[in-house]
């Protein structure tokens, strides 16, 4: 959740959670020109846990929720939820059928970044172009 105007602990006694991440507003803060955030993070690096996982956690968290995160919204806060997934050695992020409906569940945008861990053959050439 972010916003010029955000105050995470309103959010948090709104939403009856506790955040993993909540900064007020500051102008000098580059993400989102100084905007608030009030997030809910699990599993930033690669860890090994299945997106599946994840995402489970999350809906979990969020179910029961679905009111005030309406109002938040109407308060024009973002409401969002941001999937970043790690890969390797493959190019695509799989996401199974039910995780999809999860995410659907809570009619917010979703968003996803995925970062490609470097295989054994990206190093391999990394290595050789740097010798010479």
């Amino acid at each position: 959740m972010t916003g010029a105007e955000l105050d995470p602990g309103e959010i948090t006694a709104g939403l009856q959670l506790a955040p993993t991440v909540a900064y007020a507003p500051e102008p000098t803060r580059e993400f989102r020109s100084g905007a608030g955030i009030w997030a809910l993070i699990d599993g930033p690096e690669p860890d090994g846990t299945h997106i599946a996982d994840q995402i489970a956690r999350l809906s979990q968290q969020l179910t029961g929720h679905d009111a005030a995160i309406n109002e938040l919204r109407k308060r024009n806060y973002r409401v969002e939820i941001l999937v970043t997934g790690w890969i390797e050695n493959r190019r695509y992020l799989d996401l199974d059928l039910e995780s999809l409906k999860q995410l659907h569940a809570f009619g917010l945008p979703v968003n996803f970044t995925v970062h490609r861990e470097p295989s054994a053959v990206d190093l391999f050439f990394d290595e050789m172009a740097n010798r010479g």
